[in-house]
């Protein structure tokens, strides 16, 4: 049941406002059995329904049976709610809204919106519970607007966990994950303690699936750990094997094959076992895919049957288990298996008609009665809160006028930065000619030093070594020797028989730079011409043109490009790109 065993004490309908209750049509006959246990205490028979409740439903009817039948007799009405809180888990579906309907009536007539919405809860666990997703909404949807009325903290993360519940239904699991998330934060501190412990574990399961289903495995794995540790603490083996099952599914989507199965399958017996119908569905829509991944289509498809066979039973089935149907029909096709494609296809429209008839109406009526509603109250929230603090707002509207002026500004800093690089592109592109920017070599040097005789002494070279080391750079310039990545200057020096002091005063002297600087640049005159001649070039990401004209790293390179010619090399490519 969906949330009615998580508060068995907790979900006090007040079924019966009055102390007449012929018009719901109990049973008024009780066995003898039943008659002897009136003089047990409440609490003692409380105990016993609670006790009997899973593993004998017939015994705990007993106990509730004997409840009932103490409180009429000794004419306590509060008691007398109780009892029929718990005998209406232990009926038929039908008979359960019926209990539910003549208790809204009296409830209406009286005006008690706690019962109207705490009894309109129950009804919407029971058809949740039932399949009947529309009126599940209707009936939580209702219960959602009187929840004003009810005391305890608690109330609004039921509405809150039902509402993800129909969201998961629709696929909407982030919507669903911050409804779960904000359920699992208030239940952190109360885990471990009755009558909380299963809805904990529950939103835990809800809040592990959301995360799967949106790819974020490793949360997923978190809350599967957390949840079955609590579980283990207080020996719930449903919850444990589900969490066990889980993590097997998050292998399968990390392709971790045999660790899915082992996980799944230990699940999947506990499920079997219990005949939980609705986990047998995922579970063996998830086996039949671990097979199918491992290239075993038989054992896929054995379970993929058992999807289509339980789904012929409860005429319910989760969104995410259509595709078994998908493969099933993939399967018969291509084995060219006629009858089975047909029956599988007919399968499948039913599955369809289904889904849409339930997904369609959740959708929109999900939207309209809860989420719109939420947005209201969270406009109204924002209202009051803007009149009771106008100082404070006043302050914050001035934060973001100035947080708005400074994206401005931004804005337009970066207009105007990229006017900037366009105008200094072309600039770049007027200035330099392709196959002549290279060219540059120390020869101006040589026609400066001719026009100033007196140049040679200030350096403290001879004119004579000027000429033998600019002759030889010439070489290293036209043999484009700047490109190799591990010149340094006094490597340089011995390449050309000289001394680095010497290099150093003439590159220094004439070039008004220093030996760093006068490569960089020599490379980056090189890129500029080969961006502009070379397509294929082009194409190179930066890090590999870095490393083609002789940078370490790209980082390096793209800081000489910007200070040389004033825009970056990405840049400079787009718009060579461009024009």
């Amino acid at each position: 049941m969906l949330l009615m065993r998580f508060f068995k004490t907790e979900f006090l309908l007040f079924l019966f406002l009055l102390c007449s209750f012929s018009s719901i049509g109990q049973e008024t006959v009780f066995s003898k059995k039943s008659d002897s246990l009136v003089v047990w205490s409440y609490e003692k028979l409380q105990e016993n329904y609670i006790k009997y409740f899973d593993s004998a439903p017939v015994k705990a009817k007993l106990f509730a049976k004997s409840y009932i039948e103490k409180a009429k007799l000794e004419k306590n009405s509060k008691q007398l709610q109780e009892g029929y809180v718990f005998i209406s888990y232990l009926v038929d579906y039908e008979t359960a809204i019926k209990y539910c309907d003549s208790t809204l009536k009296i409830a209406a007539a009286f005006d008690d919106k706690e019962t109207l919405a705490r009894t309109n809860f129950l009804k919407g666990g029971y058809h949740f519970d039932n399949k009947n997703l529309k009126e599940a909404l209707n009936s939580f949807l209702k219960a959602d607007e009187l929840a004003y009325a009810v005391e305890g903290e608690e109330w609004p993360y039921f509405i809150k966990y039902s509402i993800g519940t129909l969201k998961v239904r629709l696929s909407k699991h982030e919507e669903a994950k911050e409804i779960f998330k904000e359920c699992r934060s208030y239940l952190e501190d109360l885990k471990g303690t009755e009558p909380y412990n299963n809805f904990y574990l529950s939103t835990m399961k809800a809040l592990s699936n959301s995360y799967r289903r949106l790819k974020q495995l490793d949360s997923s794995s978190i809350i599967n750990r957390l949840g079955y540790q609590e579980a283990k603490i207080i020996k719930d083996d449903k919850s444990l094997s589900y969490f066990i099952f889980n993590e097997g599914v998050n292998n399968l989507e990390k392709r971790n094959y045999e660790i899915a199965l082992d996980s799944m399958q230990k699940g999947l017996n506990y499920f079997e076992e219990k005949q939980s119908n609705s986990n047998l569905i995922v579970a063996y829509y998830y086996m039949g895919r671990a097979h199918d991944e491992l290239d075993d289509e038989n054992k896929g498809i054995y379970y993929f049957r058992k999807v289509d066979s339980l789904f012929e039973t409860t005429k319910d089935l989760k969104p995410e288990t259509r595709g078994a149907y998908d493969r099933m029909i993939a399967y018969y096709r291509k084995r060219e298996e006629n009858d089975k494609l047909l029956e599988t296809i007919e399968s499948l429209l039913q599955v369809d008609s289904v889904l849409n008839a339930n997904y369609r109406y959740l959708n929109t009526y999900i939207i309209k009665k809860y989420d719109t509603p939420q947005l209201l109250i969270e406009k109204e929230k924002l209202i009051n809160s803007l009149n009771k603090g106008k100082k404070s707002i006043s302050r914050w509207l001035y934060l973001l006028i100035l947080l708005l002026g400074m994206a401005s500004i931004t804005v337009l800093y970066y207009i105007k930065k990229q006017n900037e690089y366009k105008r200094r592109f072309e600039e770049l592109l007027k200035s330099s000619k392709p196959n002549s920017q290279t060219a540059k070599s120390s020869k101006k040097v040589l026609a400066l030093s001719k026009n100033e005789k007196t140049e040679f002494k200030n350096i403290g070279i001879s004119e004579e070594l000027v000429h033998e080391i600019q002759g030889k750079l010439d070489l290293f310039v036209e043999n484009k020797g700047y490109l190799e990545n591990s010149i340094t200057l006094n490597s340089l020096s011995k390449q050309l028989n000289t001394n680095s002091k010497y290099l150093s005063k003439l590159i220094n002297h004439y070039e008004q730079k220093n030996f760093s600087k006068y490569i960089n640049d020599l490379r980056i005159d090189y890129t500029v011409e080969r961006l502009q001649t070379n397509q294929k070039f082009r194409n190179y990401a930066i890090k590999a043109i870095a490393d083609e004209v002789g940078f370490n790293n790209t980082e390096s390179f793209s800081k000489a490009f910007y200070k040389k010619t004033g825009i970056y090399p990405s840049f400079f490519i787009k718009q060579l790109e461009k024009s």
